[in-house]
């Protein structure tokens, strides 16, 4: 399988119309994502790595004015986009939740949805989300160690922000504050959710599979 470099991704800069892109487990530095900065159309970014400098990358990421949503984002991102106007999405996986990521996420004016894959939250971290006051909608795939008890009380805790679960699909607090789009296979009327075809979230997650971001009223 070819391994993607920096030099791959001169053919990409000249696509500026693009408004969705998947860059996961590329071997470019942020030299490499430098050349897409051209990219003015970009609303949703699939982004995994390592290599990548965060600041120097966070710069890129800055002239994409119109983006939206955040898939595989390394928590490390946060801090360095803070307050991206038109960000209303992170999906993160297979990581932790630093500390700091909390009080970065707060200065998002959009942020809507959080989405968790995979992703080793302790209660205290979980509780912690109800500080982010934009949240609408969370939405937990699999491999999550989340109790029953702990989703009754992120509920009580989050009575504006709409839960979806995975496996198994269910929905809580359906559709509080603000009308809930979300993935392909989820029904937007409260009712429990349709396991997403075929069973794999990270499937059901692939970016033309996303359908819209619930909007702050």
């Amino acid at each position: 399988q070819k391994q993607f470099v920096d030099a791959d991704l001169a053919n990409v800069s000249a696509l500026t119309d693009l408004e969705e892109l998947s860059l996961f487990q590329w071997d470019i530095t942020a030299a490499g994502l430098a050349r897409l900065a051209s990219l003015k159309e970009l609303r949703r970014l699939e982004l995994h790595a390592p290599k990548v400098d965060l600041t120097a990358g966070a710069a890129t990421l800055r002239e994409f004015t119109k983006l939206e949503g955040f898939l595989y984002a390394d928590p490390a991102w946060v801090k360095p986009l803070e307050g991206m106007p038109n960000l209303r999405m992170f999906r993160f996986h297979r990581t932790g939740f630093p500390a700091d990521v909390l009080s970065s996420l707060k200065t998002y004016p959009k942020l809507t949805c959080l989405a968790f894959e995979a992703c080793g939250l302790d209660e205290k971290e979980w509780l912690s989300l109800k500080e982010v006051k934009s949240l609408r909608l969370l939405l937990f795939g699999q491999n999550m160690k989340f109790s029953e008890d702990m989703q009754k009380r992120l509920a009580t805790e989050m009575p504006a922000c709409e839960i979806r679960l995975t496996h198994p699909p269910f929905v809580l607090t359906p559709g509080k504050g603000a009308e809930v789009y979300a993935l392909a296979g989820v029904k937007a009327e409260g009712t429990p959710m349709v396991a997403p075809s075929p069973g794999n979230f990270g499937i059901a997650f692939e970016l033309g599979d996303f359908v819209k971001l619930p909007t702050l009223n």
